[in-house]
């Protein structure tokens, strides 16, 4: 019986899906995963042009990347020119804005393909 409940509590868990594509336009799974969170932030997102904003901490929360990871496939995302940040620091925390470049997401999936 342990065994069963321990199955339906990380069924209930919530699950990283990381498309393939997102890893190969980017180079590893830290930076796909990244890149599908921004989608999906923007996506739900209230804000002007779909831009939405995460401190480190609610970052580690949702995919469990520290400060360092996010730094690093932030800047990775950007140099492919897939999204664009800003820090900003609301008191007392670093908040990163964001905005996801859809159209150029589109372009660099269309040329994985070819």
């Amino acid at each position: 019986m342990l065994t069963q409940d321990l199955f339906k509590f990380l069924y209930a868990e919530q699950v990283y899906t990381i498309p393939k594509t997102y890893v190969k336009i980017t180079g590893s799974h830290e930076s796909a995963l990244l890149l599908s969170e921004c989608i999906y932030n923007a996506s739900i997102s209230k804000m002007e042009n779909s831009e939405f904003y995460k401190t480190y901490d609610e970052w580690f929360y949702d995919i469990h990347l520290t400060k360092q990871q996010i730094i690093f496939h932030t800047e990775t995302l950007q140099n492919l020119n897939l999204i664009k940040s800003e820090i900003k620091t609301i008191y007392p925390r670093e908040t990163i804005y964001y905005s996801v470049f859809f159209e150029n997401i589109a372009e660099a999936i269309e040329n994985s393909i070819r």
